[in-house]
């Protein structure tokens, strides 16, 4: 029976890091960093009715939403 080729892990700090220079998108769990699956156009074409039907409801309230994508909705 062959082992998993395990890796060392790295920090949080490590992997924002090279997250944000990366050009794909990665997962970090315990330490070790998995490469993330791409978008399929079905996924996109379920997030962007989302988007256009909670966004209409969502307008004129106090509340807002994002994409995942924004970087900065902690601000």
């Amino acid at each position: 029976m062959a082992l998993a080729k395990t890796y060392p892990t790295i920090s949080v700090a490590e992997y924002l890091e090279l997250e944000r220079a990366s050009e794909i998108r990665h997962e970090y769990l315990d330490g070790q960093v998995y490469v993330m699956a791409g978008e399929s156009l079905r996924h996109s074409r379920i997030c962007f009715s989302l988007y256009a039907n909670i966004g209409g409801q969502l307008r004129g309230k106090p509340c807002s939403g994002f994409f995942a994508e924004y970087e900065n909705c902690h601000q």
